[in-house]
């Protein structure tokens, strides 16, 4: 790509801001070989101009992280936020699992960087649909010894399919995986809300206790590889919370074969919190907001 002296540069970015064409500025930042302050004159005209248009179709994001960049170099401590949850590379990271589902539930509109610079960048899909069915596979792993048999078996199936179909797009197959999981979901429903009353009431009858806590197991498992059907991309926050949900029947199909306990019971036990999971989810997500700066932004540097 060519260069640009200031002047050349400084001329174009005026024919963009007067025919207010943000895509026009846009297009600079690849049809020139850019210094860094050139690079953080156009993002900064590109934010000015969308602010005064009051658009944002096209965001001066990358620019701005590839500036970032340039100026700090990749290892700077990058802040993205989500409501009230914070995640820095190298710093101090949510405590809490909600925190974590709030970061991963930020792919309906991007990923908001606050630091070094404050940028929205995409939701990285492809990595989170495979992360999405790869943390489903261990959810399904996890669930191995509090899940019905034949359920699992045919959900691990169903995930073998769903990777498939993904992959080549293939949308007839999608919607059968999807309405036949469907149906599925809804019998696990009914037969694990008859199981729990069933061992509520016999109390320390160990195979009903153990057939409760299977089918709790495998109602929890459908939903996870139904989430995965359609949009993988987007279930990353509902896996997280259907893995917290899943501490009760894994707890339980260990610890209470021989006496029933209950949904109620773990929550007045605080058994739910799920701090446990918050490192693996965050490696997940650390994952994404990585890949959001380095796959998205590096290349086009």
């Amino acid at each position: 790509m060519p260069a640009v002296t200031d002047e050349e540069l400084e001329q174009q970015i005026a024919a963009a801001v007067a025919a207010e064409e943000p895509a026009a500025l846009l297009a600079l930042a690849s049809a020139h070989a850019l210094t860094l302050a050139q690079l953080e004159r156009v993002g900064q005209s590109l934010v000015d101009l969308n602010d005064e248009l009051g658009v944002d179709d096209d965001d001066p994001g990358p620019l701005l992280v590839r500036a970032a960049l340039l100026r700090h170099g990749p290892a700077v401590p990058w802040t993205f936020t989500r409501g009230r949850a914070s995640y820095t590379f190298g710093g101090e990271q949510p405590w809490s699992l909600g925190d974590v589902i709030e970061l991963a539930e930020a792919w309906d509109d991007g990923l908001e960087l606050t630091a070094p610079v404050a940028a929205r960048l995409p939701w990285p899909r492809a990595l989170a649909s495979q992360l999405a069915l790869a943390h489903a596979a261990d959810l399904l792993s996890d669930l191995s010894g509090a899940c019905d048999d034949t359920t699992r078996n045919l959900l691990l199936a169903r995930l073998a399919d769903l990777r498939t179909a993904h992959a080549a797009d293939d949308r007839r197959r999608l919607a059968e995986i999807d309405q036949e999981l469907r149906k599925l979901a809804a019998r696990a429903e009914k037969v694990a809300r008859r199981c729990a009353d069933a061992a509520d009431a016999a109390d320390t009858d160990p195979v009903l206790n153990e057939r409760a806590y299977a089918w709790e197991g495998a109602r929890l498992a459908v939903l996870a590889v139904l989430a995965c059907t359609n949009a993988p991309h987007e279930a990353l926050g509902e896996l997280f919370e259907l893995c917290r949900l899943a501490i009760y029947p894994i707890h339980a199909a260990e610890h209470d074969r021989d006496r029933w306990y209950s949904r109620a019971m773990a929550d007045h036990d605080f058994l739910l919190h799920g701090d446990e999971l918050v490192p693996d989810a965050l490696a997940i997500i650390g994952q994404l907001l990585r890949a959001a700066i380095d796959d998205y932004a590096l290349p086009s540097q």
